[in-house]
């Protein structure tokens, strides 16, 4: 072989090795940003579970105007009542 051949296929080895680092180095990196947003995942949705259960108590605690009314109005009964004995 030619020792032009030899440098021209060492100068291409050494881009490979190059290339090969490169793309190592940015798929650690892509495996960290992974890692971070699956945590990032879980850590929200344990957060919308405890928003839910938020919403579902504050839901039952809610004021019904309705219901009021009508409790209200058999107060306002029983009270009519009780001034009638």
């Amino acid at each position: 072989m030619e020792l032009q051949t030899l440098d021209d296929l060492e100068r291409q080895v050494i881009k490979l090795l190059e290339k090969h680092r490169s793309v190592k180095n940015e798929r650690d990196e892509l495996a960290e940003r992974v890692s971070r947003l699956e945590a990032e995942v879980a850590e929200l949705r344990n957060e919308n579970r405890s928003l839910k259960g938020d919403l579902e108590v504050a839901r039952k605690n809610v004021a019904d105007p309705e219901k009021e009314k009508r409790i209200e109005t058999k107060v306002d009964e029983l009270l009519s009542r009780l001034e009638g004995i």
